[in-house]
């Protein structure tokens, strides 16, 4: 094995946070919500310390549910070019294209198609 497969380069590499939010855990941090006794916030008269333990609350789920991820991003990697949405448009009207000059069977089917 050579030793360079096991080095990764850092000059390439480059990384970004991101917050993961799905389906399931939108509904994990809904059920939190659900879940949290809202009463003890109330016990506080002004309302600046009401605002900051509902904040302090909403903050400490979101967290828990959404966290943080540090994710690798290499800047050698290329987009691919199917990603391009000018590439998908055309892939669309050239697959209408086939479609209809099966269906057709006609010669100006096919010329449009070609």
């Amino acid at each position: 094995m050579k030793i360079r497969k096991l080095i990764k380069p850092t000059d390439n590499i480059t990384y970004k946070y991101v917050r993961m939010i799905n389906d399931s855990k939108t509904h994990l941090f809904k059920e939190e919500l659900r879940m949290t006794d809202w009463q003890q916030i109330t016990q506080y008269e002004d309302a600046e310390q009401c605002y900051n333990e509902f904040h302090e609350i909403l903050h400490s789920h979101f967290e828990s549910c959404f966290p943080v991820k540090k994710i690798e991003i290499n800047k050698m990697k290329l987009r691919p070019i199917w990603n391009n949405a000018e590439i998908k448009n055309v892939k669309h009207k050239l697959e209408e294209a086939e479609i209809i000059m099966r269906v057709k069977k006609d010669e100006n089917s096919t010329e449009l198609y070609k």
